[in-house]
């Protein structure tokens, strides 16, 4: 599988993971300057800009490990040009990060849910 195919998988399954919580999906693979935002929902009344990070192998770390400070802060720009864009700046916002990790033995994904990551974290 490519990486884009990989990625799209991820993406997927937090879709679906979202979706199960009760969340509305607006928006998927939303490029801008700084970068992609995976995904842009709504959680009740707040819109929710998530990165998605996805391993089928720890050999590089997991994929909260993966979320590194710069990171965080273009994904920080690309939700502010967003809300800009689509007229949003009123309502309330968060970035939350979703991590998907493969278990080595099963296959089976293990999926991380951090709500509200803020660019300080890492």
């Amino acid at each position: 599988m490519n990486k884009r195919a990989v990625g799209a998988r991820g993406e997927d399954l937090a879709i679906s993971f979202l979706l199960q919580k009760g969340y509305r999906i607006l928006d998927r693979n939303s490029h801008k300057r700084w970068g992609e935002i995976d995904i842009i929902a709504q959680d009740q009344e707040t819109i929710v800009f998530v990165e998605v990070k996805y391993r089928t192998t720890d050999r590089w770390g997991t994929g909260v490990e993966s979320i590194t400070p710069r990171k965080l802060h273009n994904l920080h720009r690309a939700a502010s040009l967003y809300s800009h864009q689509h007229k949003l700046n009123g309502k309330a916002q968060r970035i939350d990060i979703i991590a998907i990790d493969l278990d080595s033995t099963s296959g089976q994904p293990y999926i991380t849910h951090i709500q509200n990551s803020s660019e300080e974290r890492g």
